[in-house]
């Protein structure tokens, strides 16, 4: 009886004589038995052993079989050593285990999973006319990378602009974020797109001309974001918001916009919405405002006050120039009050007023009114307690007074204009943290004005607060 391959002696032996055979045990293969059929390999680089069993025609297990190996595509697998393969790259390939005439066919996948995403150049800040070729590199965890990975992108504000194929799309300026997943991998990408643009529920304007009334169009640089409010008392008020890092924060109140008031509270909408201009460096819109009327006193019935607003957003600005015109003019006599600036701006603040003292709304309830020399401009400083929003307000030339107002808990700044003529101003906005002074803010709204101003001198400048 055989009990393993190799080899062995007979000796027989007869009244003292004997004889010696010598016989070679060697099993031949009947049957080869992989362990698995398929095997998957999820990164390349990545070694692992194929074991195959033989058996002989009787069943019994043979030791040390002799086998080849081999596979069919050496490009994706190859045999490291007997026994074990080694992942080349993402594909598909057969090992073929031979042995005594016999063989058995084992399928290898490899499949590359995505470890990490890379983006191949820094996206920096894309023009609103133009677009970004999104290119990524796809590693495994082994720091190989993938070829042809499959990437999905998703926009977390998808009115900022779209994704298609590799390429963003701007939409409309602001920031959003990119992300980009190959899973289970994945990245967020900052995104700012830069330049001016007058939307009307979420479509563009790319010409001049008149906008339906009730169309309420945003204007954005990117920067600052504006809007009518719509609200009762406040139609012609202007919501006006600022992008501080990723947010939009409001810098004029929600509850009003900033503060308008034409002879009285604005209460009926927009009879007329005309964009005037826009350009790669400013846009200009105009709001008229057909049916507003005013009322002297109690006695007298309501006239008619129409009147009209414009707006002006130059791209990179912190700030916008407004200008309110009156259409038709009452008496000099009657000098109606009107009113823009930061108005229903809620909670403790410091207003510093020209060169005035500094004053804080936690702690005076008053009316400071100071009327400077006629052409003389003047500016004022407003920081709300717990916001990270610096503002300043510049008159345009013409207008008497500005007044900051505030009680115990509220403040407002705007400027104050007694007769019936137009009157206009600059309201600019930043994080508190950026060195800006109101003198600063001055100097910049009289030279970038969009219409013709004085120089502005010294003593002027020197009106507007300190440096």
């Amino acid at each position: 009886t055989t009990n393993a391959n190799g080899l062995g002696r007979l000796v027989a032996e007869l009244d003292g004589a004997a004889d010696t055979l010598f016989l070679r045990v060697q099993q031949r293969g009947a049957d080869l038995r992989p362990f698995l059929h398929d095997l998957t390999l999820n990164k390349v680089g990545v070694e692992a052993s194929i074991a195959v069993a033989a058996y002989d025609r009787n069943g019994v297990h043979i030791a040390q079989p002799v086998i080849d190996w081999a596979t069919d595509d050496s490009g994706v697998l190859e045999v490291s050593r007997p026994g074990v393969v080694r992942a080349l790259r993402a594909g598909t390939s057969t090992v073929r285990v031979s042995a005594d005439g016999l063989s058995v066919l084992i399928r290898v996948v490899v499949r590359q999973v995505p470890a990490r995403i890379q983006v191949v150049a820094p996206i920096g800040p894309i023009p609103l006319t133009g677009s970004q070729t999104l290119g990524t590199t796809v590693f495994d965890s082994n720091g190989h990378e993938i070829d042809a990975p499959a990437i999905s992108w998703t926009v977390s504000d998808p009115a900022i602009g779209q994704v298609v194929g590799d390429q963003f799309l701007p939409r409309l300026p602001g920031r959003t974020f990119l992300n980009a997943v190959a899973s289970p991998a994945s990245i967020t990408l900052p995104v700012q797109v830069v330049g001016l643009a007058v939307s009307v529920n979420g479509i563009r304007l790319t010409a001049p001309g008149p906008v339906a009334p009730n169309g309420k169009p945003v204007i954005s640089n990117g920067l600052i974001r504006l809007q009518i409010p719509g609200l009762a008392d406040q139609q012609a008020g202007m919501l006006a918001e600022i992008l501080n890092g990723p947010r939009w924060l409001p810098f004029t109140s929600t509850s009003y916009g900033d503060y308008v008031y034409v002879a009285s509270s604005v209460q009926t909408g927009p009879t007329g919405i005309e964009l005037l201009e826009i350009s790669d460096t400013i846009i200009a819109i105009r709001y008229d405002f057909g049916n507003h009327q005013v009322a002297f006193d109690h006695l007298t019935a309501p006239f008619d006050y129409p009147f009209s607003r414009t707006v002006w957003l130059r791209a990179g600005d912190h700030g916008y120039f407004t200008q309110v015109t009156i259409h038709h003019p009452p008496p000099e006599t009657r000098d109606f009050e009107h009113e823009l600036g930061f108005g229903g701006l809620f909670g403790p603040a410091t207003i510093r007023f020209g060169n005035a003292a500094t004053l804080r709304t936690d702690t005076l309830s008053s009316t400071v009114r100071i009327q400077p020399e006629a052409t003389i401009p003047d500016a004022a400083d407003f920081w709300l307690d717990t916001n990270p929003l610096q503002r300043v307000l510049v008159p345009l030339p013409g207008n008497e007074l500005i007044s900051p107002v505030f009680g115990s808990n509220a403040g407002s700044v705007y400027i104050h204009q007694v007769h019936s003529r137009d009157y206009g101003a600059y309201l600019f906005v930043g994080p508190r943290t950026s060195v800006v002074t109101a003198r600063s803010v001055c100097a910049y709204a009289w030279a970038h004005a969009p219409f013709p101003l004085p120089p502005i001198s010294a003593a002027e400048l020197a009106a507007c607060g300190p440096n």
